[in-house]
């Protein structure tokens, strides 16, 4: 836990470093956060406040610009107050807003689940919706402050950031040249996770220390002679390796502790490049050296920029210690990466940190940051963009893909039976670019067919791909029918028979569009027989405790004690609507409206008990869910003027479907929760009167 540290406090720290610090800017940042914060504390008890004062230390520690800093004091105020982007922009200024909306907008990301065959794409996603180093750099500040302060949270929750931390925060770290945030990552995340082998490593590197303490000292001595002798002047270090490595090598590498020849090391610090050269001849010259454990890293440096001599010896006592080599450049780049040589203090960023920042997607391979995987060829991670599904998967794309190419990219039955797109929550056409970190939801219609002028707003040659196999009708034909023969023969073997409204329930589980797009994902192998099985006894399993209910789902009268309501889903009806129950299977009962289709038919085979709403169904704070059907013209922002009707209306929108469309017409159901029929009445009515072209029924 940091200490409350005062604000002058705070702008000392920046003046060692950061002559022409403006002390009062970030005072003013302290007492803005400070206040807007307020009372609200984090899990441990503490002020939230001393979470964004920590990672404004973390960043003073790396030697950031004030920028970041005041964006680090900043970087939760838009997703957790009142203030806005613009407030911040006001207060601060453009690049410090910047900043925090960026780093706002990856903390939105952390409620992705991540599975293993996304971590790639995921550290992706966070390097392409940053547009500005800064942004990742607070965000490791963040989350090294977050996973400092673990033990405060659910046990289960504490796992998936430590794994996080490990597989996706701490290569990011490292990539970026931040040695220590890496290593701090690393070791927090380990002893999160394996706290048995942790505790035992520790232990063990306690007695290296302890027992090769002497071995430092003399070493550290005859090195610091030699260097002198020689006419350089150097800076010598000693260390011991952290948990987190020697675990590392020891479960990824097969080795025993013993193995480990760079358990202790020494660093000479010396002024430049010529030196560390000449130093190396010393080293060589003076103790027998430990051949194959020679690297330079100066003239052919890692992709991270990091640069060192490392070669080992025989130390005093016959002990193998690694030494490396380096200037005090190369070491604070080392330390600090990015941190250390960023272009902020001429008063932005640099084109060629631009550059780098895009090509950090080169290299995040996640097992093993020494041996990076290549990322597209090494394309720049600026031709790409990372979407989101509503499920949490990410979709890798290329930059200037529509919604209609995310479509495509989900399934080719998905692209070719969208019609709109929800695009972080709001009805976009399908022509819509997307940017990284969007969730996007494709609205499908099984009536709508694919079209040749589909191909004016598509940019991927998948979706290109997928658009040609739809149009070509025979293939879909023969697909469609393999696909139907292949299902009902497997159900059959089973002795299962599934009906259009089950099959219509499967398509929409495996997100196929329609029952046709089903049986093609299924003639494809997109869709496992066997897992379109498990899903149908799902559904039996999920009908069946349905049926089950035997509380009242609506506040009426007339229902006989201890009878089961089936949920129904076709009128939904409201208090105020004339409603009535109908016996049917299995003696269930099942509520209508007097409107609804269903009740009409179940007339003739039924018997109805009336029913009426009870007194305490009016004029109480319990909203009820029903729908609405609008028939409107198709144009921008239609979609979205009703829903801003039904919220003017003090009713709540919970799902828009678009059911059918033809020529340029959709029919939109609203589903909404309500007081009661006259609200509903309200609702529609307005509707009309402002949609002129809309037609609304129940």
């Amino acid at each position: 836990m940091i200490a409350l540290i005062k604000p002058d406090e705070l702008a000392s720290k920046i003046k060692q470093y950061y002559f022409n610090v403006n002390a009062e800017e970030i005072k003013k940042a302290y007492i803005f956060s400070l206040d807007n914060h307020g009372g609200a504390l984090r899990d441990s008890g503490e002020l939230f406040f001393t979470h964004p004062l920590a990672v404004a230390n973390i960043l003073t520690d790396l030697k950031m610009d004030p920028d970041s800093i005041i964006a680090a004091l900043l970087h939760d105020i838009v997703e957790d107050t009142d203030v806005t982007y613009e407030r911040v922009a006001e207060e601060f200024g453009e690049s410090v807003a910047r900043i925090v909306n960026g780093v706002t907008k990856i903390s939105g990301f952390e409620s992705i689940s991540v599975v293993d065959n996304q971590i790639e794409n995921y550290k992706k996603l966070l390097l392409s919706s940053a547009q500005d180093a800064r942004v990742l750099i607070i965000k490791l500040a963040d989350r090294l402050h977050n996973i400092m302060t673990l033990q405060y949270k659910a046990v289960k929750k504490r796992a998936r950031i430590a794994r996080e931390t490990l597989y996706i925060y701490a290569p990011l770290a490292e990539r970026m040249g931040l040695g220590i945030v890496k290593s701090r990552l690393q070791n927090y995340a380990f002893k999160e996770l394996y706290p048995d082998s942790y505790n035992v490593i520790v232990s063990r590197l306690a007695e290296v220390y302890n027992n090769a303490s002497q071995i430092i000292d003399v070493l550290t001595n005859d090195l610091k002679m030699l260097a002198i002798n020689n006419g350089i002047v150097a800076d010598i270090i000693g260390r011991v390796k952290t948990p987190y490595s020697v675990w590392h090598k020891i479960n990824h590498r097969g080795m025993l502790f013993d193995q480990i020849a760079d358990v202790i090391a020494l660093r000479v610090i010396v002024d430049n490049v010529q030196q560390c050269y000449q130093m190396l001849g010393v080293i060589h010259r003076e103790y027998c050296i430990i051949h194959g454990r020679f690297k330079d890293y100066i003239s052919d440096p890692k992709k991270n920029n990091y640069q060192s001599i490392h070669t080992s010896i025989m130390g005093p006592f016959n002990n193998r210690i690694e030494i490396q080599i380096r200037t005090h450049d190369m070491h604070r780049a080392a330390e600090y990466g990015l941190a250390a040589h960023w272009n902020y203090k001429s008063g932005g960023e640099s084109n060629n940190d631009r550059q780098w920042l895009f090509n950090l997607a080169d290299t995040v391979n996640s097992n093993d940051m020494q041996d990076m995987s290549s990322f597209a060829n090494n394309a720049s991670i600026a031709n790409y963009v990372f979407c989101i599904t509503p499920n949490g998967k990410i979709v890798q794309l290329t930059e200037g893909a529509t919604a209609l190419d995310f479509a495509y990219a989900i399934h080719s039955d998905v692209g070719a039976h969208a019609i709109a797109a929800k695009i972080d929550d709001v009805v976009k056409p399908l022509g819509t670019r997307l940017e990284s970190g969007m969730v996007v939801n494709i609205i499908t219609d099984s009536k709508k067919e694919p079209n040749p002028e589909d191909a004016k707003i598509i940019f991927t040659a998948k979706a290109r791909t997928g658009l040609q196999k739809a149009l070509n009708h025979d293939y879909v034909m023969q697909n469609t029918k393999v696909g139907r023969t292949m299902l009902h023969d497997y159900f059959s073997k089973r002795g299962a028979k599934i009906s259009d409204k089950e099959l219509a329930m499967l398509a929409s589980h495996f997100n196929r569009g329609s029952i046709n797009g089903l049986f093609r994902a299924i003639a494809d192998f997109a869709v496992s027989l066997d897992d379109a099985f498990s899903a149908y006894n799902g559904i039996q399993d999920d009908r069946l405790a349905r049926v089950k209910i035997v509380t009242k789902i609506l506040p009426v009268i007339g229902i006989p004690e201890n009878t089961a309501v089936i949920a129904t889903q076709c009128c939904m009806p409201v208090p105020g609507d004339i409603v009535a129950g109908f016996v049917v299977e299995d003696g269930y009962i099942e509520i209508h409206a007097d409107y609804c289709a269903n009740a009409a038919a179940n007339m003739k085979t039924s018997r109805i008990i009336d029913l009426q709403w009870a007194d305490d169904a009016f004029g109480t704070d319990t909203k009820y869910l029903t729908k609405i059907s609008v028939l409107i013209d198709y144009e921008p922002g239609m979609v979205n003027k009703i829903v801003q009707i039904i919220a003017r209306n003090h009713a709540k929108p919970e799902f828009l479907q678009i059911e059918h469309r033809h020529s340029n017409k959709i029919l939109a159901v609203y589903e909404l929760y309500v007081y009661d029929a006259g609200q509903v009445n309200r609702i529609i009515a307005e509707i009309k009167n402002e949609c002129n072209t809309a037609f609304v029924d129940r």
